[in-house]
């Protein structure tokens, strides 16, 4: 698959976790959640999502979102991420 490809089905599970509240990452800090699925040409595709700390504990957090196939593509996978700060301004 083409990089391209990859964002079009990556691009809408960003949106939706983009809505999660920043305790439910805080929760998740350092926690991969998995998600495995097939293209619509029956291709196989992994995607991990991870929090972190931006910078410092209890400030920003990163979700870092990661897709690939399995194969080569896993030493480079397609990659985004969000910043996910705290309602406490």
């Amino acid at each position: 698959m083409k990089k391209s490809e990859y964002l079009k089905i990556l691009n809408p599970i960003i949106e939706e976790y983009e809505k999660y509240s920043y305790s439910f990452w805080k929760e998740r800090i350092d926690q991969v959640i998995s998600l495995e699925g097939k293209t619509e040409s029956d291709e196989e595709y992994q995607i991990e999502i991870e929090a972190i700390w931006d910078d410092k504990p209890n400030e920003l957090i990163r979700v870092c979102f990661s897709i690939d196939n399995g194969g080569w593509r896993a030493y480079f996978p397609v990659s985004e991420s969000l910043l996910i700060k705290s309602n406490k301004v």
